[in-house]
């Protein structure tokens, strides 16, 4: 908590007192700033201490940002960054745009290799452009059980960064029914140990070191935009939002089948389940993201502060639901090794489920995510 006689300066002028949501910490501000790189002198002074810093600030030109999408419905380009895709509509390269080059943004690329489930296992992050070539500042391999990640390592230059995560029950009370949202435990980074701290939505809000000290904080705006984030490790951890992959220089959750953009509230690209899942393919979470969150980037997931799917709800409320039975088992077998009942929504159908058996009895749509991620169904 401030003095009373604490100020901050922005640009040289004197700027509002503390204010919401945490009185006595933050300061309200503004700036001028221009088309393309501005540094924005900033001092905070309380009583006899004063820390001074410069935020460096890239502004696009004020003319119309143009989106451009390809024939799949794929962003392919906007005002700072062009997005290649592969045959399956996965992000396979971002870059920096030559409009965003020319007013002073860092000149970046990221190259993703996915696996057969079309999880990603793989980022390569190139940089420091000279003479039309790149430089790689960075190599990064995933590890996944299902949908979560619970392994990773960064190479860049001669430093070597591993990554363990820990899961335990989402908001489903499964372990991956709900994705993973609200699920990390325990972040190990090269042997430390962290715990993540979450709001009723599954947001990371804070992680705490092993004596319970806050290392890192955030705060989201309601589509996931990061409006602030303090602590000594706040660039470290990049599950934060929903408990999704937070990509920093791109500013892009990674959920799974998507990548999600907080700066626009939209996907980059179509829903994989089409319209089954809405009327727009590229809106998040039916544009209530208090009320609900997003499991892998296919379709909304209601929380505990809406309906949620109960165990033996017809369908879960799901509109054009029917209740089907699974099996694990290759085409054709008659002694399926797992029988399951699980209430399939129409566009699972479309998703290519087969050897599906009507059943009378119901389950959950949390069920459903598992089948979906299970490569040996046929």
């Amino acid at each position: 908590m401030s003095t009373s006689n604490a100020y901050v300066l922005v640009q040289g002028k004197t700027n509002e007192p503390p204010f919401y949501p945490n009185p006595g910490t933050n300061w309200l501000g503004a700036a001028t700033v221009s088309a393309g790189s501005n540094s924005i002198p900033i001092v905070a002074w309380e009583g006899t201490n004063s820390s001074r810093a410069n935020l460096t600030v890239y502004m696009p030109p004020s003319n119309p940002q143009i989106f451009t999408y390809d024939l799949n419905g794929s962003l392919t380009a906007e005002g700072q960054r062009t997005y290649q895709w592969t045959e399956e509509n996965r992000l396979k390269e971002i870059e920096t745009s030559a409009a965003a080059t020319a007013i002073g943004i860092p000149k970046r690329k990221s190259v993703y290799t996915y696996d057969g489930m079309g999880r990603r296992i793989g980022k390569t992050d190139l940089a420091n452009w000279s003479d039309g070539a790149y430089c790689t500042t960075n190599v990064q391999t995933f590890i996944y059980d299902g949908w979560l990640l619970v392994r990773e390592q960064s190479a860049s230059g001669g430093n070597v960064t591993t990554n363990q995560y820990i899961w335990g029950l989402d908001l489903s009370q499964s372990l991956q029914g709900a994705g993973g949202i609200g699920g990390l435990l325990c972040v190990i980074r090269n042997g430390e140990r962290y715990f993540p701290v979450f709001d009723g939505n599954g947001n990371i809000s804070d992680y705490l070191d092993q004596t319970g000290a806050v290392v890192a904080h955030y705060e989201y705006s309601p589509f996931g935009r990061l409006v602030v984030a303090t602590g000594a490790m706040k660039d470290v951890f990049s599950f934060r939002f929903s408990t999704k992959y937070y990509e920093p220089f791109w500013k892009l959750y990674y959920y799974g089948y998507r990548f999600y953009s907080p700066e626009i509230s939209r996907w980059l690209n179509r829903d994989p389940i089409g319209y089954f899942g809405a009327i727009n393919l590229h809106n998040f979470v039916e544009c209530n993201p208090i009320g609900k969150v997003d499991a892998l980037g296919l379709s909304g997931y209601v929380t505990a502060k809406g309906k949620q799917p109960q165990k033996g709800d017809d369908c879960a409320g799901w509109p054009g639901c029917r209740t089907y039975a699974y099996d694990y088992g290759e085409s054709g077998d008659e002694n399926p090794f797992a029988i399951s009942p699980v209430n399939v929504p129409p566009w699972a159908i479309e998703a290519g489920l087969k050897n599906l058996n009507v059943i009378s009895a119901g389950s959950t749509l949390i069920d459903l995510i598992g089948i979906l991620a299970k490569p040996s169904i046929s």
